[in-house]
């Protein structure tokens, strides 16, 4: 059950790595900034090397065109800090309000993308997560089931703590 676990979350995070073809774009409305901010602290780093790839997305049809595709085309915002220590905080300022998710992944090698199993090339083998620490069973994340809400001017504070392979 573990295997199939990972190796449907393997096709989640595809959407972080690289793709081979023409990614598929949407156009979102303007939106303003605000003086909302989202502080995350990304938890259980067991190895301090390499980078965290951190994909903060804000609307369900960019989600879903990005883990349709495999790739990482329409996220709003993408960090990629240094791993440093065990827990980990990144600040994201000057938000709109509005529902958010995060899709993470930490490149231990800093290959540039996700590593995968070498048989089926879609089981993790570097830790991942999503916002509200959801674990996907049988099946990719939604935005449903990773979605937040960021109130105009609010401070949010929020955690996710790695999937280790």
């Amino acid at each position: 059950m573990k295997k199939l676990l990972l190796l449907l979350t393997g096709l989640i995070l595809l959407g972080l790595t690289s793709c081979k073809k023409e990614p598929a774009v949407i156009e979102l409305p303007e939106q303003t900034e605000t003086e909302a901010s989202i502080t995350l602290t990304i938890s259980n780093i067991v190895e301090f090397e390499g980078k965290l790839h951190l994909g903060l997305y804000n609307s369900q049809e960019a989600w879903e065109l990005d883990i349709e595709n495999r790739q990482a085309a329409n996220v709003f915002r993408l960090e990629r800090p240094d791993v440093t220590q065990e827990n980990q905080q990144i600040v994201f300022e000057k938000l709109p309000a509005g529902e958010y998710g995060f899709s993470i992944y930490q490149d231990v090698n800093e290959s540039g993308s996700m590593d995968l199993d070498a048989i089926l090339n879609l089981i993790p083998q570097e830790p991942y997560g999503f916002s509200n620490n959801f674990v996907p069973v049988l099946s990719p994340p939604n935005f449903e089931n990773v979605r937040f809400t960021l109130e105009k001017d609010q401070a949010l504070e929020l955690e996710v703590s790695l999937i280790q392979p």
